[in-house]
């Protein structure tokens, strides 16, 4: 639910923040649903920069992918 509440804050479809972060749509998707809940702190990072993330908001999606 987060990142997809960071993702339409951006303007972002899911096809977008893929391509924006090297990550494949089907894997956005899965994690927005919850089908991955530990991605790998590379692919965490890859959102981050891909969202342009303010640094408290880095902060509370990286806490976040830690306490699934």
């Amino acid at each position: 639910m987060l990142l997809q509440r960071y993702r339409l804050a951006a303007g972002l479809s899911q096809d977008e923040l893929a391509e924006r972060a090297g990550l494949s749509r089907r894997g956005i998707s899965d994690l927005e649903r919850g089908q991955r809940r530990t991605p790998h702190p590379a692919t965490v990072r890859r959102l981050v920069r891909a969202l342009e993330l303010e640094p408290r908001d880095q902060a509370v999606l990286v806490a976040a992918t830690r306490s699934q």
